[in-house]
């Protein structure tokens, strides 16, 4: 029979959470039905804990013995841990969390490339702000609109094969505008590339009448990272000018590619902003792939996805992972529920969430739950 937690135990741990910030207010605790080894007695009482950090959005579930009370406690130590491996280091670079939470990403190269934007614009006739089609307004940088400000101005939604279509026929809708053009590309589809050329012409041709007109329209192609820029410029191009990789920070200088005598493209490392005021955005970007997998945690992530999910397109978690609606319930439950049916199994038999975390963001990136948009209509 284990032994409770002693009163000294729990001063200490109660000591390490406010060190964390971490208030019993913030805390939400539901007790439900014990499973696994254990026999009748642990199956048929409600000693599992499972405690959920609203600030952070951490959720621990804690079976480790039979005494609920002994639960509480090792659930509380386990979220401490979880915040404590989350935290940035003392010597950590610009990047990272600030809090569990917090995603923020600003290498140099980003630096340099907003200065050589900010020199280079004077050249430029045209800006073709590249974003996710998934979410147009997470993906906008607004850097590059402040920048572009006195630009004519191209608005591209990539990878709209990904998106759902009723969700970016709307984002269109709303960013077509008098002075910005709004386009929807799947760079697999050359009619969307040609379209974009010639988008881009008549600004040019409205430029030429204001007596603006160089002797080749210079279009500036700008975005965040992992947005789609190369692959557009490759598809614009027709042939393989840069490279092409389903992660952030490929391209890290400002090249030159020119499409015959009329216009000639400048592709730019993509560019974030140096603080996301809103941790949601950090969060969409995060799973859409355009902050690198080791500045934030997958758990958090994998959270905010499936909850997502379960609100917006439960028929695809039933169809991609065989689950029902029975199963779907929270999303810690949801996550298990797909662990087990994807064997997502650690040596002692427990759920390796690593690895079902691992199985949904891939899963949503490559488009395999099918045409999602985190950002269902503009506001």
């Amino acid at each position: 029979m284990s032994t409770l937690p002693s009163d000294k135990k729990w001063e200490e741990l109660n000591e390490r959470l406010q060190r964390l910030g971490v208030k019993e207010a913030d805390l939400e605790e539901n007790f439900i039905l014990g499973s696994g080894n254990g026999g009748q007695k642990i199956n048929n009482t409600h000693s599992c804990v499972q405690l959920t950090h609203a600030p952070t959005g951490v959720v621990i579930k804690c079976q480790k013995e039979r005494s609920r009370e002994s639960n509480r406690f090792f659930a509380r130590r386990l979220l401490c841990e979880r915040l404590e491996k989350a935290s940035p280091k003392p010597n950590d670079v610009q990047g990272g969390f600030n809090k569990a939470k917090d995603i923020q990403w600003f290498p140099g190269h980003m630096a340099k490339a907003r200065r050589q934007m900010e020199e280079i614009l004077r050249q430029i006739d045209i800006v073709v702000d590249v974003r996710d089609a998934r979410a147009p307004q997470a993906s906008q940088n607004p850097l590059i609109e402040e920048l572009s400000q006195r630009k004519k101005r191209v608005i591209v939604l990539t990878k709209v094969d990904l998106a759902d279509p009723k969700a970016t026929n709307q984002w269109l809708t709303f960013l077509n505008k008098d002075t910005i053009k709004a386009i929807g590309i799947n760079t697999l589809d050359k009619t969307n590339c040609e379209l974009l050329i010639k988008t881009c012409l008549g600004l040019s041709d409205n430029a030429k009448k204001e007596g603006l007109q160089l002797k080749e329209t210079r279009v500036m192609i700008a975005g965040i990272p992992n947005v789609g820029k190369s692959a557009l410029i490759n598809a614009l191009a027709k042939r393989k000018i840069t490279d092409v990789q389903n992660r952030p920070a490929v391209t890290k200088r400002q090249q030159w590619i020119s499409l015959g005598s009329h216009l000639a493209l400048l592709d730019t490392p993509g560019v974030l902003w140096p603080k996301f005021e809103d941790q949601l955005i950090g969060k969409k970007l995060a799973a859409l792939g355009s902050i690198k997998d080791h500045l934030f945690s997958r758990e958090d992530i994998a959270f905010y996805l499936i909850d997502f999910l379960i609100t917006h397109y439960k028929n695809t978690l039933i169809s991609r992972y065989g689950l029902t609606d029975q199963t779907i319930t929270t999303p810690l439950e949801t996550l298990e529920e797909i662990g087990t049916k994807r064997a997502c199994r650690s040596r002692g038999g427990d759920i390796d969430y690593e690895k079902v975390y691992d199985i949904l963001i891939q899963d949503f990136r490559k488009g395999k739950l099918g045409r999602i948009s985190l950002e269902k209509e503009p506001h």
